[in-house]
């Protein structure tokens, strides 16, 4: 990884974050966030650790569905 690329990737995610943040409060969002979308990094990188393959195309879909619903 070049540095001028980390450096924009956290400068990217940082302004993000200031954009998300305020929304996950006046959106009434932090119960699911902590309880359902923070717990899914871990579990989604544990699948991977132990050779679990993720389907990014089964992923998304199920995502359009529920945001659908």
């Amino acid at each position: 990884m070049k540095p001028a690329y980390a450096a924009e990737d956290a400068d990217f995610t940082l302004r993000l974050w200031h954009v998300l943040k305020p929304r996950v409060g006046t959106e009434h969002l932090l119960n699911l966030y902590e309880r359902i979308e923070r717990p899914m990094v871990r579990a989604t990188a544990l699948m991977e650790t132990a050779g679990v393959k993720i389907d990014e195309k089964a992923l998304r879909g199920l995502s359009a569905d529920f945001t659908t619903r």
